[in-house]
């Protein structure tokens, strides 16, 4: 998946999420928060 506000690296057993909001400070907001949500289901730390 493909994501404006974060980067998400896998590698084998860790995943890594970085804040990709320089402009910003890397403010948090609904959407950051939405797609770190969804970045963890995705590689399935939560169901």
């Amino acid at each position: 998946m493909v994501y404006k506000s974060i980067i998400l690296e896998k590698e084998a057993v860790v995943s890594t999420i970085v804040l990709n909001r320089p402009t910003l400070l890397d403010a948090l907001n609904k959407n950051i928060f939405a797609e770190i949500y969804n970045s963890l289901k995705d590689s399935q730390i939560i169901k």
